[in-house]
């Protein structure tokens, strides 16, 4: 993308942090970029969570690494996060006999908060990036 008054153009993400970090950046600048977006996406996503315990959405956590944003949710304790994002269709054995099949019963679409997110925080996630990459920038004078 090119940036007004930049003249930049970001072709790939991972030649862009490869090309700041050659450039003087540190993993903590890269880091500081990554973690508000993750940070976002995660409470725009307890929005689209179901809850009836409130522990899946208690799950859900945002990663703050250096070259991408990420919200993690379920685990041990909320082993039907994935049912509950996917559904729980008819055909699915596995899940509706094995280990992970008690306290779910019937067949349901699934909520699909994963995808709402990405929608939602498609163009704010891309924005807070190009700001962030500009702040590197400026930051190290590298323009």
């Amino acid at each position: 993308m090119v940036r007004p008054g930049f003249g930049v153009e970001v072709v790939g993400l991972k030649e862009t942090i490869r090309g700041l970090k050659g450039l003087g950046a540190e993993a903590s600048d890269l880091k500081d970029v990554f973690g508000p977006i993750a940070s976002e996406a995660r409470d725009v996503m307890v929005g689209f969570v179901g809850s009836r315990s409130g522990r899946l959405v208690r799950s859900l956590k945002g990663s703050k690494a250096q070259n991408k944003a990420i919200v993690r949710g379920g685990g041990k304790k909320v082993p039907y996060a994935g049912a509950v994002q996917w559904g729980w269709g008819r055909g699915n054995s596995e899940w509706k006999h094995g280990r992970y099949a008690t306290g779910i019963r019937g067949s349901f679409a699934g909520q699909h908060f994963f995808e709402k997110t990405d929608a939602v925080m498609g163009p704010r996630a891309e924005q807070m990036l190009a700001d962030g990459i500009e702040d590197i920038i400026r930051k190290y004078d590298l323009s």
